[in-house]
């Protein structure tokens, strides 16, 4: 068995015959394959097809993607039943072996060559101990959890039964068999079998600390989590070469690399949506969008707002999951405070929940009320539209991204603003 060096990522099978290559893209938006990459967190050194090398620094990449161009393309990701949602929005799809004193213990069933440090409670908000997989009980699922995030008045651990029903209390351990809590200063015990979910008390929570450069990484078991380091683990015992990472939480998680699908980096100069100070958000339904019921709960999805400034969530479509997006309705808009500078902003939007096809939608980007992009109409048949702008601010401006009903008005449809960045020229 071939031994690797620290920080050596061979892109290939378990029986050392090649595997799809690895599509690098680079700042400059040039996009390379390799067949061997090499990684520590300073830089990548790549390997081409003929052999050829070339080293490259974190800095000038944005991602790389370890499936071929019509894998990715067409590739959908488990719905997990099991996660844990963390305090910078991050989900890990793992299942939750115990919580003692205020440590959460993580497993996984099938990625049994995880590895992962305990999870202190205070960077976790949810965890998801049972989980509907149809698309239209997750949605319902997903609203519910989401509704006790938001409850201002609520000063409690929240512990949401199967059966729909909701225990508060202060949580103090969960075992094989089952969870305690405290409730009126007597201790409650719950069968685990019967938890669908614990929602923890906001104001306990922390969120991480900035870092100075930061990767997210998205894997095949529906996992997507951001790092502020990385390195390589490998050597004769390790039967496959496999990625440490260290979690915005603190925490360390070793992955190996057979499982990773995308990496992506963002240095001093890339900003994400959530790192752009918020400067409101609104939402003007239409009248046929207010007598729908899945259009009034979804108003909660867009106004989530923390101490912590972060609006983008995952998105679980039909045909895609697409993680640290942006969920609008028709008739909504949201806006950030951009800095003086030179930009250049870059997505993708597409429409999701279309049924008919007179379920359309349209977004636009503005700055200063001043429109700089605006999609065609989407629908059915064209569903997503990619951007790029560059944006010159002489002062400190405000960034809006606005999203439009069709013809027909709001039928149930949302537009999902992903992969986003701001990147400083």
């Amino acid at each position: 068995m071939p031994v690797y060096l620290l920080g050596s990522i061979p892109v290939w099978s378990a029986d050392h015959e090649p595997a799809l290559p690895a599509r690098i893209q680079l700042v400059s938006a040039q996009v390379m394959t390799a067949h061997r990459v090499q990684m520590d967190g300073n830089e990548l050194a790549i390997t081409a097809d003929d052999g050829t090398s070339s080293r490259w620094p974190w800095k000038e990449i944005s991602r790389i993607d370890f499936r071929s161009e019509a894998k990715a393309a067409f590739d959908g990701l488990p719905v997990p039943q099991h996660e844990i949602w963390l305090t910078n929005g991050d989900r890990i799809a793992a299942f939750v072996k115990e919580i003692q004193n205020e440590k959460l213990q993580i497993g996984w069933v099938e990625q049994t060559d995880w590895q992962a440090e305990p999870i202190p409670l205070e960077s976790v908000e949810v965890a998801v101990l049972k989980a509907p997989t149809s698309s239209f009980a997750r949605g319902s699922f997903r609203r519910r959890i989401q509704s006790l995030r938001v409850t201002a008045a609520r000063k409690d651990d929240v512990a949401l039964l199967s059966n729909g029903d909701e225990l508060p209390g202060e949580f103090i351990e969960l075992g094989p068999e089952q969870a305690t809590l405290m409730r009126s200063k007597e201790s409650v015990q719950v069968p685990r079998f019967r938890m669908a979910a614990i929602v923890f008390n906001e104001e306990l929570l922390v969120a991480p600390q900035a870092a100075r450069q930061r990767w997210r990484v998205v894997t095949n078991d529906g996992s997507a989590f951001t790092v502020r380091e990385l390195r390589t683990v490998s050597g004769e015992k390790e039967p496959h070469v496999k990625l440490e990472f260290l979690l915005m939480t603190g925490t360390r998680l070793v992955v190996p690399l057979q499982d990773i699908l995308t990496i992506e980096f963002a240095s001093d100069s890339l900003q994400w949506l959530d790192d752009l100070p918020l400067e409101s958000q609104v939402w003007n339904p239409w009248l046929p969008a207010i007598v729908q019921d899945s259009s009034t709960s979804r108003i909660n999805l867009l106004t989530r707002q923390t101490g912590r400034n972060r609006l983008t969530g995952i998105h679980e479509g039909f045909d895609q999951t697409a993680f640290w997006s942006l969920s609008m309705s028709p008739e909504a808009e949201v806006t950030w405070r951009l800095a003086e500078g030179g930009y250049q902003l870059s997505g993708r939007v597409q429409v999701s929940g279309a049924t008919t096809l007179s379920a359309a939608a349209r977004a636009s980007i503005k700055l200063n009320g001043k429109t700089l992009w605006g999609s065609q109409e989407l629908n059915l048949e064209n569903k997503s539209e990619t951007f790029q702008v560059d944006l010159t601010v002489p002062t400190e401006e405000k960034l809006t991204f606005r999203a439009m009903s069709g013809r027909a008005g709001d039928q149930g449809i949302q537009l999902i603003w992903s992969d986003v960045s701001l990147r400083v020229k």
